[in-house]
């Protein structure tokens, strides 16, 4: 285990564990951030387009509705003079003032929307070749078919109205018609044009955005993975570690670490089981030492207790000896008193004859002599 711990340091360490998770993150929303503005700038560049295809269709639009209503006012004004004519011949005259100027109006209304068409933004090499001839054919509508109509009906000629009509105006109004024609046809053909090319620019927005976002996804993806090969698993590792080391395993394998943040935690983790298998390598140590200390101690209480006890049994000796040597003591104490009441019976009896005091005297000395041997006993025992 110390020969791992030794080698934790040295353990090689990945790409991975190097990936500073600041720069990475800061990587990862820039990217995100950039997707969001790319999706933006399609998505307005492509409403730009958008609206400038709208405006050129409604420009277009203005300017086809402009040309063909000019026909429409020309024609209106035609039935509109007419009106005013058979007005005039039954003797309406009020109607018949009206019905000039409706006609007057719509001659202006159709002026008005020929000049749109004249004044067009856009134009193709196709209708500019018809300017001119429409120009003409239009003028010549008006001024050589409606005005002398109108003229005609001024001076209350019925007929007069009606021969231009026949013979002039309505010859003017199918030759104005068909250029017409092929100049609205060019306008719709543009316009279907302007509609086909805003539907392609569309198309291309909607392709870009969904690369964008596929791109986007992809990176999200790919953000996963970094976290869990650079946050999740090292924190797992990590947790791992130290549910064994809460658990009192200090045997867990190192792990590779670089200069990232959670690198940082591992290689500080690894520090900490390297400490604290040197604590606990110190902790082993002085028990080891305690309880060598102790068995020392235990052996010396014991040949204490040993010797405590033969000092006990000498001592219970001792007091035996001592009360057989107290016992002796008043023995002999008794014995002297005896002695001396016996020499006090000698005494007075000295007198009674000397044979009583050898007597006496001998049998003292058998006394004091058996005492003698009673004492050196005592003392060899």
């Amino acid at each position: 285990m110390n020969t791992a711990l030794l080698m934790m340091d040295r353990t090689p360490s990945g790409i991975w564990q190097n990936l500073r998770l600041v720069p990475l993150f800061s990587l990862i929303f820039g990217g995100i951030l950039l997707l969001f503005a790319l999706c933006i700038g399609v998505a307005s560049y492509f409403l730009i387009l958008g609206n400038h295809s709208l405006s050129d269709a409604t420009d277009e639009i203005q300017v086809r509705m402009g040309i063909s209503n000019s026909s429409n006012h020309l024609r209106t004004a035609r039935l509109t003079v007419i009106q005013a004519g058979a007005a005039a011949r039954i003797g309406e005259m009020d109607e018949f003032r009206a019905n000039l100027a409706s006609a007057e109006k719509r001659i202006q209304q159709a002026k008005d929307g020929f000049k749109l068409y004249a004044d067009r933004k856009v134009k193709s090499p196709e209708d500019v070749a018809l300017n001119a001839t429409l120009q003409a054919l239009f003028n010549d509508y008006i001024e050589k078919g409606l005005i002398p109509m109108i003229n005609a009906g001024k001076q209350g000629s019925f007929e007069g109205i009606i021969a231009q009509e026949t013979d002039v105006t309505r010859k003017l109004d199918a030759d104005y018609n068909a250029v017409l024609l092929t100049a609205i046809k060019i306008r719709t053909d543009r316009a279907n044009a302007i509609t086909a090319e805003a539907n392609h620019q569309s198309r291309i927005g909607f392709i870009a955005m969904a690369v964008a976002f596929s791109a986007a996804l992809v990176l999200v993806l790919l953000t996963f993975v970094f976290l869990r090969r650079v946050v999740i698993n090292p924190l797992r590792q990590s947790v791992s570690r130290i549910e064994r080391i809460a658990q009192g395993d200090l045997t867990a394998p190192p792990l590779p670490h670089g200069r990232s943040e959670i690198s940082t935690l591992i290689h500080n983790l690894q520090l900490m089981q390297q400490s604290l298998v040197k604590t606990v390598g110190t902790v082993r140590e002085g028990a080891v030492a305690i309880y060598q200390g102790s068995s020392e101690i235990s052996a010396g209480n014991t040949d204490l207790s040993s010797r405590t006890e033969q000092q006990a049994a000498a001592l219970e000796q001792t007091a035996a000896s001592m009360e057989q040597l107290t016992a002796t003591v008043k023995q002999n104490a008794e014995n002297a008193h005896h002695a001396s009441q016996l020499a006090a019976d000698a005494s007075g009896k000295a007198r009674s004859g000397g044979d009583l005091v050898s007597g006496v005297v001998k049998t003292m000395t058998n006394i004091l002599a058996l005492n003698a041997a009673v004492e050196a006993a005592r003392a060899g025992e």
